[in-house]
């Protein structure tokens, strides 16, 4: 949901009169189930797939966690442009879409991160401070210095956004979905490479350039430099992205390779941004 507005006042029941106790006051700005809306709805449905996609990725089925994030994305999407569609953006939907955030982009490609690059055969991630530690230790390392950075920089880039109070036309650093959707197409990318038989020297040069890739993707959330929003067709464009989606997870279920191909699609779409997003920026946000 998008925090483009300033907060609205949720309309609740009104509070009883003086007479009754305290216990049965109800704060008018109070939301539960009862209050929610749709985009609110969406919002959760966006969460649920960010939780969806930590415990696939803990079960050892990382490609279906790394779609899961690609589905929190399109809902992170759809709920901001059908917040703005309807007016009901509010402080409680801008809040929920945070902790959205930082579950979905921020723990999911972490612990995806992690699940896959972390071999406790390598030995103990420790290791790396000791005398004449190699560089399978030194892996370990830098996964858990990556995994946790994905993390803490996230959480410390939605608090700089929640106390902003100020909306620009872009925004300033990597946002959190970018860099979530980027971690997952490069991890999806090179798992491919890896079950195509490319040789062990390949495999592991690849997962090396991952881990720092998302090393960078997360120091790029913290830094100034402008990257463009998606407003105007934004929910066509996550609306198409579930349908690919749903299409790429119906082909991964049936045991087909074919799923791969639009993430090779989308790390290329996603290295266009990376570089030229910049640029782009300059000129105002894109699609608004």
């Amino acid at each position: 949901m998008s925090g483009s507005g300033p907060g609205r006042a949720v309309k609740g029941k009104e509070t009883r009169t003086a007479s009754h106790d305290n216990k049965d006051q109800r704060p008018a700005d109070r939301h539960d189930l009862r209050n929610l809306r749709f985009p609110d709805v969406l919002t959760l449905l966006g969460v649920f797939s960010g939780i969806m996609a930590i415990l696939y990725a803990i079960d050892g089925e990382p490609a279906i966690a790394s779609i899961m994030i690609i589905v929190a994305i399109i809902f992170d999407g759809l709920d901001g442009a059908v917040a703005r569609r309807m007016g009901v953006s509010d402080e409680f939907g801008v809040r929920l879409d945070s902790i959205n955030d930082l579950i979905s982009f921020g723990f999911a490609p972490a612990v995806l991160l992690y699940t896959i690059y972390y071999d406790t055969a390598r030995g103990p991630s420790y290791v790396i401070f000791q005398d004449g530690a190699n560089w399978e230790n030194g892996m370990n390392g830098l996964t858990v210095l990556v995994a946790t950075l994905m993390i803490l920089l996230a959480a410390v880039r939605l608090a700089r956004y929640m106390s902003s109070g100020t909306e620009l036309g872009w925004f300033e650093g990597m946002p959190t979905t970018a860099s979530a959707y980027g971690v997952a197409v490069l991890v999806s990318v090179q798992l491919h490479l890896e079950e195509l038989g490319e040789g062990a020297a390949v495999n592991h040069f690849a997962g090396d350039m991952v881990l720092l890739g998302a090393l960078g993707l997360a120091v790029l959330m913290l830094s100034s430099i402008p990257y463009p929003k998606l407003r105007r067709e934004s929910a066509i464009i996550a609306l198409t992205g579930l349908s690919v989606t749903l299409f790429c997870f119906a082909l991964l279920l049936a045991g087909s390779d074919g799923y791969i191909y639009p993430f090779y699609a989308g790390c290329g779409l996603f290295l266009v941004y990376l570089a030229g997003g910049p640029l782009m920026a300059k000129k105002g946000p894109l699609l608004a």
